[in-house]
């Protein structure tokens, strides 16, 4: 996910247009690797109504390395809701394959069901 976190970022940075990703109800939930600097973002943008520098992000989160991106923001957000999505269905089919024969199959449906239901609002 480190990849589509930091072409979300990048992109909304080169193109100044951070109101994509604001506009997206789920989107603090994709930040899995870096929701410091997500959440920084919209402090800053909050504050001064601008989309922050590149060069005031890497100051004050030096580890974050921005990547050239050409595409519209939305682009990145949907590879970045995709990739989620795909770990999220891996993770839930790994707990299924863990915990069968250990909770009752009942149980297991119901559980698959709600974190599918999550997922899909996402």
């Amino acid at each position: 996910m480190l990849v589509n976190e930091l072409r979300v970022i990048s992109a909304i940075i080169a193109n100044q247009d951070i109101a994509p990703a604001l506009n997206e109800s789920e989107i603090d939930k994709l930040f899995v690797e870096h929701p410091d600097v997500w959440q920084f973002m919209k402090d800053y943008y909050y504050k001064y109504r601008a989309v922050v520098p590149g060069d005031i992000l890497v100051e004050s989160f030096p580890d974050v390395g921005l990547v050239q991106t050409t595409g519209n923001v939305k682009h990145y957000i949907d590879q970045l809701r995709s990739e989620y999505m795909s770990n999220m269905l891996k993770r839930i089919a790994m707990g299924i394959g863990n915990d069968l024969g250990r909770v009752s199959v009942e149980d297991l449906v119901a559980a698959a069901s709600a974190k599918l239901s999550d997922l899909a609002a996402i």
